[in-house]
């Protein structure tokens, strides 16, 4: 989906590192579970982040942003539950 977005070049990329990023950490959560999953849930915060600053400098309009956290919001809250 990410690549379908009219994003430029280096921000499409920072996204995805961002995405790869929480994935590494989706893979390793199986370990110190608790530890892990407050990294998780920052991981998931840092990516909000990054969407939002995305759609206020518009490189993403309002709709996609919604629909990128509201996506995020539904894999947290299946993902980071203590």
């Amino acid at each position: 989906m990410i690549k379908t977005l009219d994003l430029p070049k280096n921000k499409e990329q920072k996204l995805l590192k961002n995405i790869d990023k929480l994935e590494k950490i989706l893979n390793k959560e199986y370990k110190k579970e608790c530890k892990e999953k407050r990294k998780t849930a920052k991981a998931f915060e840092e990516l909000e982040k990054t969407i939002s600053k995305f759609q206020k400098k518009n490189l993403l309009t309002k709709d996609e942003a919604s629909e990128l956290i509201n996506m995020l919001e539904q894999i947290e809250g299946k993902v980071v539950k203590y």
